[in-house]
């Protein structure tokens, strides 16, 4: 996988890689989230990782994406049927808590929105820390959001400003380190 890929170069070039964010946009955020919630984590080799972010994917509950209405290409990526669609969707492969996560999801996009807001709500049932920030950026804009003092890059400052990369586990979300002022972690803004 690309992550272990990643991983393996930062090491051998010295790094010390359990600081790492695993961060994705849109397809790839769906990639990401079945690798973080459990069943995919088994193949990345990485001992651990700091936290993920996920940035306005629309495929973490798949079977309630397919019920919606919902653009063509997720015809084409998910097929017609069902035990599929439960198979890929990360909301239905929660196994256990690991490393904290961040959604982040452009206010104009309501599904989405609701989708993450339900999965953050899943992750925190199973013992995990998950932050939901919505942002008043476009789907498109979210790349952009990531210059410097863009609304993706100051809720991904605030986030990782919570994270303790020296822990020698996850930071559970009773014990995570106190939070900048402006950001409340476990709670939808």
């Amino acid at each position: 996988m690309a992550m272990s890929a990643a991983v393996r170069a930062f090491a051998a070039a010295g790094a010390d890689v359990t600081g790492s964010l695993l961060l994705a946009h849109s397809a790839g955020a769906h990639l990401a989230a079945l690798v973080h919630v459990g069943p995919l984590r088994s193949k990345v080799t990485v001992p651990r990782w700091l936290a993920s972010v996920l940035v306005d994917t629309a495929a973490l509950d798949v079977p309630q994406l397919m019920a919606w209405p919902h653009a063509p290409l997720h015809d084409r990526a998910f097929g017609n049927d069902p035990a599929g669609w439960q198979a890929c969707s990360p909301r239905h492969q929660i196994q256990q808590p690991g490393p904290p996560l961040l959604l982040a999801s452009a206010q104009g996009r309501p599904g989405v929105l609701h989708q993450a807001r339900a999965f953050a709500d899943a992750w925190r049932t199973a013992g995990g820390r998950a932050d939901l920030r919505p942002l008043p950026l476009a789907h498109d804009g979210m790349a952009a959001g990531l210059a410097e003092g863009g609304a993706l890059a100051v809720a991904l400052e605030d986030f990782v400003a919570t994270l303790d990369p020296w822990t020698p586990t996850f930071v559970p979300p009773r014990v995570a380190s106190t939070p900048a002022p402006h950001l409340t972690p476990h709670a939808d803004p």
